[in-house]
C-alpha cells in the first residue's frame, strides 16, 4: 500500500499536535531518580534496564524487587531485546523463551490442532510443558498483545498464587505497556517490510504537557503479516492512548485506553484430510484400470472393485453446492433423485496407510505449506478492547497505596472449515446422464465442507486495591516489606457454535441435522495451481446468506442460515474474590532475603444450561421457564458451583558469597477451563485444576554482574487437567447397555425404570488428569566486552499424566451393580436367558455385533488404552536450547554497526503412540537459526535532525532455510508398521524484514 491507513494517520496527527499546543508551555524537564523510582513499590521503572539486562521486576511478588532477590524463576524481556528479535506477537517473542512451546493442538492423543488458533480461540502456549496464561500489566487479559504498545515482557514460570487468583500452573507471560513520562518529549516511528508482502508501521508520541504534572502519550499501528501459505494473512491495527497526571510528588494517576482490531484468514498449517492415495497408488500401479466400455473401473484382471480394498465409497448429501476451478462462476445445485433422496457420488475415501484415524495426504499429493486447505473461507474478526485506572498514592514515609481497574473485552467470530478432505469423483456419467464434466479421468479432484462459525466474547473486569507498608528496623533486624490486597475479577465470557444449514430445516429432522447442513464443494484441476487446492466456500464473505431454489416443488426456494451444532456453547458469570497478604523479610546485610504470600480465593461460577427450543428445535440456552425441562434428571435450569481455598507462595534467596547465591520457592495456583464440558459422575463442570510447584536452585554473578545466570530444577503438578472426549470408555458403553435393558425389558412386557432412559443415560463428554512436569533450567547473561552481550538458555522438561478418568470408575462399578440387578430380577421374572448374553443393541437403536456382556467387557480394554496414551507426554520436547548474541562495533567507520543473532532448538515431540506394543513415536527435533545486522546512526538526510536516534536493521529469520518436517501427530501403518504423518507441517522458509525506526 502506498499509503497509511486512516487510523494511522489520525493517530500521528493527533499525536503531534500537542506537541505544536505545548512545546512553549511544557519543555522537557527531566524527572530525578527519586521521582521515578520511590514513587511506588507497585511500579517499576524500565529505564534502569541496560541492553538485555533488567534489574528489576513486579512479577515474582507484586513489589517492585530485585530480580537477584527473587525467587520465583523469572526471564525478562527487555525493549532492546525484542528490537533486536523484531518481535511484534507473542508467537515471535516465545522462539526464545527458556521453556516454552507453542500448542499446536498437540498436547492431547486426539488432537488434531487448533482450529483457526489464534483467532477462534485464543493464542495458546505451554510453559514447563504444561499449559501457560498470558496477562497485561499484571491483569488478565483475553486479547493477544503487540509490542507496539509494550515496554517488557516477563515470563514467569511455574504456579504463583502471588500473582493471581486463578492461574495457569506452568507460568504466565506478562506485557508491561509503555506509560506516559513526565520527564521529556519523544517521538518514536517504526516502519517494516518483510517476506510474504509483509508491512507495518507504528508510532509512539509522548508529549509532556504540564512539566512534570501531565503527560500524554500515543501509540498506533497497522501491520499486515503475509503467509508463504496461500490465502492466509493477518491484518492488526491497533490504537493506544494514555494519561499520566501527578498531583504532587508522591500521587500520580494514570489511565489508558486501547483498542485493537485484527482481521484475517489463519486456516490449518497442514495439507487436506487424505481420502485420496489408496485409490490413486492403485490406479497408478495398473492395479486398477478405467474401462471406458463398461464405464467402470475394475480390477487388473476385469473383476469388480471391492470398495475396501480400492478405497472407494458413496457420498450420500441431499444436495451439495458444486464450483468448478472458476470462483467467480455461481456454483451448481446438485439434489437427489426426490425431495426425500440423497445426492449420491461415488467417490475416493481411503489413504494408503491402513489406520482407523484420518491422514493428511503426502507429499505426493500436496507439498507441505503449499495449500490452505479451506482457502480463504475460514476468515476471522477479532476487536479487543481494554479501559486501565491506576492510582498510586503515599500515605506517609512508608505506607503506599494502589488502587487499580481494569476492562478489557474481547469479541471473536471466526469461520472453521473442519478439516476437509481431498477426494476424486468416480462417477463418468451425472443422474440425468450426461458425461460429468468433474470426473477423475479428466484431471479433476475436490474437496468439500461444512462451515462452522464460532462466536466468542470475553469480557474482564478487575477492580484492585493494595497497601504496603516497609519498615527498616537496622542492620541487626533487617528491612521488612509488607502488602495486603483486596481484588473482585469479574469474567463473563460466552461461545456459541452454529452450523451452515438450510433454514426451516426443509428436510425435517433437527436444523443441525445432516440433511439440512450446506455442503459447498470444489473440484480442483489436478495440474492447477496450488492456491485453488481448496474445498468449496461462498467467495466474498463466508457468513452471508444465500437463496436457491429446488427443482421439487415440495421443498421450494431455500435460503442459508446458520443454526446451533449442539448443546456444548455456554455463557457464564465467574466471580473471584481474593485477599491476599505479602511479606518480604532483609535479613543479615540483605543477604537473606525471604518471600512469603498467602492468597484466599472465593470463586463462584454460574451460567445457564443449554436446552432444545421447544418450537424452533434450535439449541439455546435456558431460561428460568426452561427449569421443568431438566426436572427428569434432578437438576435445575443453570449451572453453579462455589469454591475457595488459600493458595501460597514461599520463597527465599541467600546470598552466601558475592558470586553464588541459593534460591528455593513454593507455590501454588487454580485454574478455571471453559465451562462447556462434563465429566463424571455428576455430568457437571469439572472442578478447578489445582496446580503446585516448587523450584531451588543456584544464582551465579561473577566480574561485577558482567556474566549472570542460575541453575534451577523444578516439579509442577496440575491436577484435575480436563481432557475433552473419553466417551468410549464409560459413557457409550453405558448408554449402550442401557438402550439394550430397556428394549429387552419391554421386549418381555415389562416395564422398564423410568431412569434407563433418563437418570441412567450419560452425557458426560470429558475425563480428568493429573499432570506433572519436572526437570532443569540454566540460564546465562553476559557481556563479555563492552560491546559483546550474550543470552543463553538450556531446559529440560520430563511430563507425566497419572490418575486418568479415577472419577470415572465407581461410577463404572455402580452401573454395573445396576445392571447385574435389573438382569436377576429379568431372569426370575421371566425365566429367559440374562440379558447379558443376549445381541447388544445400541444407544442408535441398531443390533450390533457383540452381546450386552461383551459390550461391558470392553470398557475394560478401552479405559487401559486410554490410559496409556494419555501418559504420553504428546507434544513434550524434552530439550529446548536457545542462544541470542550481538556484538556493535563502537569505534572506526562502521561505528553504530552491530551483528547478531540466535540459535533455538527444541528436541523431537511425542507425537503418537503404538498401542499394542507401547512404542512411542517421536517427531522431527527443530533447530532454527536467526541473524540480525543493525545500524545506529543520528539523523537521515536532512528529514531528521542530527538530535535524531536512527536505526537501520535486517533481521533474518530460519537464516538456512531448513524446512525440516514438524509432526504434531504420528501413526503407525496397521499392515506394514509404517510411521507416517497423520499432521504435521513444514517449517517456514527463510523469511526477510527491513526495519526502520526513529526516535526524537
Amino acid at each position: 500500500m502506498n499509503t497509511l491507513p486512516a487510523l494511522l494517520r489520525g493517530v500521528a496527527l493527533a499525536a503531534l499536535l500537542p506537541n505544536v499546543v505545548f512545546s512553549a508551555a511544557a519543555p522537557a524537564s527531566p524527572a530525578t531518580k527519586a521521582e521515578v523510582i520511590e514513587l511506588s513499590p507497585f511500579v517499576v521503572a524500565t529505564q534502569t534496564d541496560k541492553g538485555y539486562a533488567a534489574t528489576n521486576t513486579l512479577e515474582g511478588s507484586r513489589l517492585n524487587t530485585a530480580l537477584r532477590d527473587t525467587p520465583a524463576a523469572i526471564s525478562i524481556f527487555t525493549k532492546d531485546l525484542l528490537d533486536d528479535f523484531g518481535a511484534t506477537t507473542m508467537e515471535e517473542i516465545l522462539r526464545y523463551d527458556l521453556s516454552a512451546e507453542v500448542s499446536f493442538g498437540d498436547g492431547e492423543a486426539g488432537g488434531t490442532g487448533n482450529q483457526t488458533s489464534n483467532f477462534a480461540e485464543g493464542f495458546a502456549f505451554r510453559a514447563r510443558g504444561l499449559g501457560a496464561s498470558f496477562s497485561t500489566d499484571g491483569f488478565r487479559t483475553a486479547g493477544e498483545p503487540n509490542t507496539y504498545n509494550v515496554e517488557r515482557v516477563g515470563s514467569t514460570r511455574g504456579p504463583n498464587a502471588i500473582l493471581f487468583g486463578t492461574g495457569s500452573a506452568g507460568g504466565n507471560l506478562n506485557f508491561r505497556t509503555r506509560a506516559p513520562g513526565l520527564a521529556k518529549n519523544l517521538t518514536g516511528f517504526d516502519f517494516k517490510v518483510a517476506s510474504e508482502s509483509t508491512k507495518r508501521a507504528a508510532i509512539d508520541v509522548n508529549r509532556v504537557l504540564l512539566k512534570d504534572r501531565l503527560a500524554l502519550r500515543v501509540m498506533g499501528v497497522w501491520d499486515r503479516k503475509g503467509s508463504p501459505q496461500p490465502h492466509q494473512y493477518t491484518d492488526f491495527q491497533g490504537i493506544t492512548l494514555a494519561a499520566t497526571y501527578r498531583f504532587r510528588r508522591d500521587t500520580e494517576l494514570t489511565v489508558s485506553y486501547q483498542h485493537d482490531k485484527t482481521e484475517g484468514v489463519a486456516g490449518r498449517d497442514w495439507n487436506h484430510v487424505d481420502n485420496l492415495s489408496r485409490f490413486i497408488s492403485q490406479r497408478s500401479s495398473g492395479a486398477i484400470r478405467w474401462n471406458p466400455t463398461l464405464e467402470r473401473y475394475e480390477g487388473a484382471n476385469g473383476t469388480v472393485l471391492n470398495a475396501t480394498v480400492a478405497g472407494t465409497g458413496n457420498i450420500n448429501l441431499r444436495n451439495v453446492l458444486v464450483y468448478g476451478p472458476d470462483l467467480s462462476v455461481a456454483p451448481l445445485f446438485w439434489e437427489g433423485a426426490s425431495a426425500t433422496v440423497n445426492r449420491v457420488t461415488s467417490a475416493t475415501n481411503a489413504s494408503i496407510f491402513n489406520t482407523l484415524t484420518a491422514p493428511i495426504v503426502h507429499e505426493g499429493f500436496e507439498r507441505f505449506g503449499s495449500v490452505t486447505s479451506t482457502g480463504p473461507a475460514e476468515f476471522a474478526a477479532v476487536t479487543y478492547d481494554s479501559l486501565s485506572a491506576i492510582f498510586n498514592h503515599r500515605w506517609t514515609k512508608n505506607i503506599y497505596m494502589e488502587l487499580a481497574y481494569n476492562h478489557s473485552t474481547r469479541a471473536t467470530d471466526s469461520m472453521i472449515g473442519q478439516n476437509p478432505a481431498l477426494r476424486a469423483d468416480l462417477n463418468y456419467r451425472l443422474p440425468n446422464g450426461s458425461l460429468n464434466p468433474y470426473f477423475l479421468e479428466n484431471g479433476y479432484y475436490f474437496s468439500e465442507s461444512n462451515l462452522l462459525r464460532l462466536k466468542r466474547t470475553n469480557n474482564n473486569d478487575t477492580l484492585r486495591a493494595s497497601l504496603s507498608y516497609e519498615k527498616d528496623l537496622g542492620e541487626r533486624w533487617g528491612f521488612h516489606r509488607f502488602a495486603v490486597m483486596g481484588e473482585r475479577y469479574l469474567n463473563e465470557e460466552s461461545r456459541l457454535r452454529t452450523h451452515e444449514a438450510w433454514a426451516n430445516r426443509p428436510f425435517g429432522g433437527f436444523p443441525e441435522d445432516a440433511a439440512n447442513r450446506v455442503t459447498r464443494r470444489r473440484y480442483i484441476k489436478i495440474v492447477g495451481p496450488s492456491a485453488d487446492y481448496t474445498s468449496g466456500y461462498q467467495p466474498g464473505n463466508p457468513a452471508n446468506l444465500e437463496r436457491f431454489t429446488s427443482s421439487f416443488p415440495a421443498v421450494g426456494a431455500m435460503t442459508t442460515a446458520w443454526v446451533p451444532r449442539n448443546a456444548l456453547d455456554f455463557d457464564d458469570e465467574i466471580t473471584t474474590d481474593s485477599l491476599m497478604a505479602v511479606m518480604q523479610n532483609y535479613f543479615f546485610s540483605r543477604r537473606l532475603v525471604t518471600t512469603v504470600g498467602v492468597r484466599d480465593d472465593s470463586i463462584t461460577a454460574e451460567g445457564p444450561r443449554v436446552v432444545r427450543d421447544a418450537t424452533t428445535a434450535f439449541w439455546r440456552f435456558a431460561t428460568p421457564a426452561d427449569k421443568a425441562a431438566f426436572a427428569p434428571v434432578g437438576k435445575d435450569w443453570f449451572s453453579s458451583e462455589t469454591i475457595s481455598g488459600l493458595r501460597k507462595s514461599i520463597g527465599g534467596v541467600f546470598h552466601a558469597t558475592s558470586h553464588f547465591s541459593l534460591t528455593a520457592n513454593y507455590s501454588s495456583g487454580v485454574e478455571l477451563g471453559d465451562r462447556n464440558r462434563t465429566i463424571l459422575p455428576n455430568e457437571e463442570t469439572p472442578p478447578p485444576v489445582n496446580g503446585q510447584g516448587y523450584d531451588y536452585g543456584i544464582a551465579f554473578s561473577f566480574l561485577e554482574n558482567r556474566i549472570s545466570g542460575s541453575i534451577k530444577a523444578y516439579e509442577t503438578q496440575s491436577k484435575g487437567e480436563r481432557a475433552q472426549a473419553g466417551e468410549q470408555v464409560f459413557v457409550q458403553p453405558n448408554n449402550d447397555v442401557m438402550t439394550s435393558y430397556d428394549y429387552y425389558y419391554r421386549q418381555a412386557g415389562l416395564t422398564p425404570p423410568a431412569a434407563l432412559t433418563t437418570a441412567y443415560i450419560s452425557t458426560a463428554d470429558a475425563y480428568l488428569g493429573d499432570r506433572k512436569s519436572n526437570g532443569y533450567e540454566f540460564e546465562l547473561f553476559a557481556n563479555l566486552t563492552r560491546n559483546w552481550t550474550l543470552r543463553a538458555g538450556y531446559a529440560y522438561t520430563d511430563r507425566t499424566t497419572t490418575n486418568v478418568y479415577n472419577e470415572g470408575v465407581p461410577w463404572w462399578a455402580g452401573r454395573v451393580a445396576i445392571w447385574k440387578e435389573l438382569d436377576q430380577a429379568y431372569v426370575t421374572r421371566t425365566s429367559r436367558p440374562s440379558i447379558n448374553t443376549q445381541t447388544l443393541y445400541d444407544r442408535t437403536q441398531v443390533f450390533g455385533t457383540v452381546t450386552v456382556g461383551q459390550r461391558i467387557a470392553q470398557s475394560d480394554a478401552e479405559l487401559t488404552r486410554l490410559r496409556l496414551e494419555d501418559q504420553q507426554s504428546y507434544g513434550n520436547r524434552p530439550h529446548k536450547a536457545n542462544l541470542w548474541t550481538r556484538y556493535t562495533l563502537s569505534s572506526g567507520q562502521l561505528k553504530g554497526l552491530a551483528v547478531g543473532g540466535g540459535w533455538r532448538y527444541q528436541s523431537g515431540n511425542v507425537a503418537g503412540v503404538q498401542v499394542s506394543t507401547e512404542r512411542q513415536l517421536i517427531g522431527n527435533a527443530r533447530s532454527i537459526g536467526d541473524l540480525f545486522l543493525q545500524y545506529k546512526t543520528k539523523g537521515l538526510a536532512g528529514i531528521w535532525p542530527k538530535s535524531a536516534s536512527v536505526t537501520y536493521q535486517l533481521n533474518i529469520t530460519n537464516v538456512l532455510d531448513d524446512r525440516t518436517i514438524t509432526a504434531t501427530k504420528l501413526d503407525i501403518d496397521s499392515v506394514s508398521n509404517v510411521v507416517f504423518v497423520r499432521r504435521g507441517f513444514r517449517e517456514d522458509p527463510r523469511a526477510f524484514a527491513f526495519s526502520l525506526r526513529t526516535d526524537f
